[in-house]
């Protein structure tokens, strides 16, 4: 269930010049005072603070690889964080600014689905989603309204907010004894960023800051004076668009702006750390962290005080069993459906002409010393591991236990394809068969890097311990170059 305080009301219209969008969250106004202008206090987090808890630009990021011991993120690690950054919902605000994935494929729609009901299990208020985000969840999910978390979008087209029963914003109002803080929360997509001519015309938006600026004077606030009882807030969930955002730093009744960013950490934005101005932060990547935004009970009208805290969710945290059912429930669709064995499921990229994979036995026939050393090593055993966690029908994790997975004549299943299970020579060494065919031809030149897969979110240790990790695997006889 959402917070109690929340009251959705879809019959509820407003009616703009050219801008109509159904108003589904209704908050009574209080006093709490506002400022003109916001200061923050950096990892100054106090538990006479409400709080704002933002989350977003996952990429597809359910949980991480699991190959390695230390690495941040999963959204089953997130609910023990959640009750104790904000152990009051009715004095908090739980937000992902999407997105919540970054392909259109079919794992990526398995992904959607998943997330959707997690962000809905950790009792989100809102999320914001792409437009293509939008389009999968109405047209392709059979996901009712209840079963996921309310979806803002700011500046759709009045039909089309109706069509996807969208909200226009939400407003909340926290809670804490006598102290009561109304929240407003707008959601806005660059529509200069949809390049698909099909999508551009299929979800129709209107000027953000146009939008943004009519929908704050549907309720009673003026767009060019900071208000007083009122916390504004906007989710830009859009790619990196810095005029975009310098335009809607202009507006005085906004008080924080939530962008992607491209650091890996959320940040603090420069202009946020003087006093004047709203406070811009991004959320970081990937689902690695949490954002908290304090904001300090009882505050006078000058002197917004506000907290920023980003807090790593890293593998000690604890697993919320009942999103760990969610992610194993995704699992066993990714079984289901066999996306791995299915030619169409996963791009395949082709071979040169002629070229194949043969396996690594294939492969033992001349370099029997080299195979037998291969053979004691994890890199022979890659596929047990998956096997292990339970892992060996995600194409994500395949892809790098087993040779050439995302080639045409690769990995496709242990009945059809077991000598191309695990990390054999041909994922470093590329196909042999025209090696076999020609031996005499230069093999070396088909050589890949180990960071295809040792890369910085699937081996975070690989970069600095470069020669441990070759030890580790070192099959050849003589000095390596």
């Amino acid at each position: 269930m959402m917070n109690g305080n929340i009251k959705n009301n879809s019959s509820i219209y407003l009616l703009l010049s050219t801008f109509v969008a159904a108003l589904s969250a209704v908050y009574v106004v209080t006093s709490c005072t506002h400022p003109t202008a916001i200061k923050c206090r950096p990892n100054q987090a106090s538990s006479e603070d409400f709080v704002l808890l933002f989350t977003g630009n996952w990429a597809g990021h359910l949980e991480p690889c699991g190959c390695t011991d230390v690495q941040l993120g999963g959204i089953d690690r997130r609910t023990q964080t959640i009750l104790k950054l904000a152990p009051d919902p009715c004095a908090s605000l739980l937000l992902d600014a999407g997105p919540l994935i970054d392909r259109q494929d079919r794992q990526s729609q398995l992904k959607f689905e998943t997330f959707l009901y997690s962000l809905r299990q950790l009792n989100y208020d809102a999320v914001s989603l792409t437009p293509q985000e939008i389009i999968l969840l109405r047209e392709n999910l059979a996901l009712a309204s209840d079963q996921h978390s309310p979806v803002i979008c700011s500046n759709l087209s009045p039909d089309l907010m109706e069509k996807y029963s969208l909200m226009p914003f939400l407003r909340k109002t926290l809670r804490c004894d006598k102290f009561r803080l109304d929240c407003l929360i707008f959601a806005l997509w660059d529509p200069r960023q949809i390049s698909e001519p099909h999508l551009a015309e299929k979800f129709l938006l209107q000027e953000p800051v146009a939008a943004m600026k009519e929908l704050l004077t549907a309720q009673n606030l003026s767009p060019d004076q900071p208000t007083t009882d009122t916390l504004v807030i906007v989710m830009l969930s859009t790619l990196n668009n810095d005029n975009l955002t310098q335009e809607l730093l202009q507006i005085p009744a906004l008080d924080v702006l939530v962008t992607r960013g491209s650091a890996e950490e959320p940040e603090l934005c420069p202009h946020g750390r003087n006093s004047h101005g709203p406070l811009e932060l991004t959320t970081g990547q990937l689902g690695k962290y949490i954002t908290r935004v304090g904001v300090p009970f009882g505050n006078s009208p000058h002197d917004m005080n506000l907290s920023f805290d980003p807090v790593a969710i890293d593998s000690a945290f604890p697993r919320d069993p009942a999103v760990v059912d969610l992610i194993d429930d995704y699992q066993a669709r990714l079984k289901l459906e066999n996306l791995i064995e299915d030619e169409f499921a996963i791009p395949r990229s082709p071979l040169s002409q002629g070229d194949r994979f043969l396996g690594s036995f294939v492969c033992a026939g001349c370099h029997l010393e080299i195979y037998e050393t291969w053979k004691k090593s994890n890199h022979s055993h890659a596929m047990d591991t998956l096997e292990h966690v339970k892992r060996n029908f995600d194409p994500e994790c395949v892809a790098c236990h087993t040779v050439g997975m995302k080639y045409e004549g690769g990995y496709r299943s242990m009945k059809k394809t077991a000598h191309l299970a695990n990390v054999g020579c041909e994922m470093c060494h590329g196909p042999g068969g025209r090696h076999l065919d020609n031996p005499s031809g230069d093999y070396r030149r088909f050589f890949t890097s180990c960071e295809q897969c040792h890369d910085h979110e699937n081996s975070p240790a690989f970069d600095a311990n470069r020669e441990e990790y070759i030890r580790k695997i070192q099959h050849w006889p003589d000095s390596r170059n």
